[in-house]
Formats: C-alpha cells, structure tokens, sequence
C-alpha cells in the first residue's frame, strides 16, 4: 500500500510533490534571471524596488546573483517549500526577495503555477529596510 502522507511530517504526499515542482519552478526562473542558463525555464520578469535601485549596478549585480544561488531556504522563510521567498545578505546589505505567479497578462494570479503556457512569475526584490 501506498501512503498517502509523509511519515516525517504527516502532510500530503500530493501537496510536497506539488510544492517540490513549484520550487524547481522557481529555482529554474530565479538562475534563469541572471545566468540565462535554463532552457526550460518559465517566463517572467524581475521587479526591484527603489532602494535597490539606488545601490549601484556593481552591488546590485552581486545581489541578484545570490538570489540565483540561493539554495538553501529555511523553514520560516519557506514554509510550503515552494522556494517563493528568500533573504541574502551582501556586503551588509540584506535584501529580501519574493516569486508570485500571475496569470499570462500578469494581472491576476495563475490559477497553476505547474502550467507555464499559463503562468508567469514576477521576482521582487527590496531591501530588509523598506519592508
């Protein structure tokens, strides 16, 4: 017989594998948004917000490559396992970052974040000072 919860955890086994793609998803855009790098990546953009903006490019380039690194995603900073929100620290900069996924015009949410012929996912950025 086949469980239908984690023996760890006890959640639905349907809902990590669900949580698990969606994070390589994510993993997938967020190295795609600075190394260009994943063929299979979905569609998307990067928003920053004005504090980030005012960095310079050199800071704000070594930024986004630590998002695009990142792997490794505390429990409290990603609770669903999704990997749709994170926190780097650069040259005493701590920046945190967020992925949602829209639908194909970017005006509501996706109603499948698996599905990229429906999705889009938009990364924001902002500095720990402005949230």
């Amino acid at each position: 017989m086949i469980p239908d919860c984690c023996s760890s955890c006890g959640s639905s086994l349907v809902k990590l594998r669900r949580a698990e793609a969606i994070a390589a998803k994510n993993d997938a855009f967020r190295r795609n948004l600075f190394f260009l790098d994943q063929k299979e990546a979905p569609d998307g953009r990067m928003v920053v917000t004005q504090g980030i903006g005012n960095l310079g490019g050199a800071l704000i380039a070594l930024i986004l490559r630590a998002v695009a690194l990142q792997t490794t995603f505390p429990k409290d900073d990603d609770p669903y396992g999704e990997h749709d929100f994170g926190t780097v620290t650069i040259d005493d900069t701590t920046v945190f970052w967020k992925i949602d996924s829209y639908d194909a015009a970017y005006e509501f949410g996706s109603e499948n974040p698996l599905d990229d012929a429906m999705t889009r996912r938009v990364l924001t950025a902002m500095l720990a000072e402005e949230y």
